[in-house]
């Protein structure tokens, strides 16, 4: 019915917005919102060494920025054909030692930025849910000389 209206009107917004509508609906998930899965991967590489960035001087949207050692190559692959619908180009070369890649600067990552960068520098919120996946991709972005210790905090028994 919309395109209809366009041929009759000649009001090139209406056919954008049924594109827009018909491309959502053929993805399944519409543009710029990520599944659960390809969210506590983000909250993985935030809680690691993930890094997020402000397009336009701090006042766009932001991006997520995925980098590792060359030892680490098939894991930065792993995370682009996670967020692949985000990203524009795949993983390169950056410099000698590493791989990254860089996704779009899109609301949906701002939304993270906001919470992780609200105060001008990378924290964890009190109140971020960390999923089993989240704690996984953190894990994983140790490098394997690293030396970590993981404690588990459980309520004592009182009585």
């Amino acid at each position: 019915m919309q395109f209809w209206h366009w041929l009759i009107t000649g009001k090139p917004f209406t056919v954008f917005f049924l594109i827009k509508s018909f491309h959502q609906e053929m993805k399944g998930n519409p543009v710029g919102s990520l599944t659960k899965e390809q969210r506590d991967l983000v909250v993985g590489c935030l809680i690691g060494d993930g890094y997020m960035r402000l397009s336009h001087r701090g006042r766009g949207n932001a991006a997520l920025q995925i980098g590792h050692s060359v030892k680490q190559r098939e894991y930065v692959v792993w995370k682009y054909s996670k967020l692949r619908e985000f990203v524009k180009t795949p993983p390169k070369r950056n410099g000698p030692r590493g791989f990254r890649f860089v996704t779009r600067f899109l609301p949906e990552f701002t939304r993270f930025y906001e919470k992780f960068y609200g105060e001008g520098k990378k924290i964890i919120p009190h109140e971020q849910i960390i999923a089993p996946l989240a704690l996984a991709v953190w894990y994983m972005t140790m490098e394997e000389n690293a030396v970590i210790g993981i404690s588990t905090l459980t309520p004592r028994n009182t009585t």
